[in-house]
């Protein structure tokens, strides 16, 4: 599974969250909230890596931001994250839970073939 390494910046003037590096070419999108930006950037990759013929599914995303991000903006984006993921699993997020995950996306995506 290939990962993805894809870094995060904040535009203050325009108030948008934005790809400023990704190792997968032709990765530029950008959106008003970070759960936005969460929402959107997995499918944009793969529009993407299926350009360059790769299969669909076969990446994992190695999320950063910018070290050019205000600590306050930084904060509230990671808490925004971790809230979504307790939200949307219950629990806090951790090694375990990711590895449910991932071992769970596999399934259905071994079923699909």
């Amino acid at each position: 599974m290939r990962t993805v390494q894809v870094e995060l910046d904040f535009d203050e003037e325009a108030n948008v969250w934005w790809v400023s590096a990704c190792d997968v070419q032709g990765v530029r999108i950008e959106a008003a909230s970070f759960d936005v930006m969460m929402a959107r950037l997995p499918g944009a990759v793969e529009d993407m890596l299926d350009n360059e013929n790769e299969a669909r599914g076969s990446f994992r995303l190695k999320i950063s931001l910018s070290p050019d991000i205000e600590p306050s903006r930084r904060a509230e984006a990671l808490g925004q994250r971790a809230a979504s993921f307790r939200a949307r699993y219950g629990r806090e997020e951790g090694p375990s839970v990711v590895d449910e995950i991932r071992e769970a996306r596999d399934k259905r995506s071994r079923a699909e073939r």
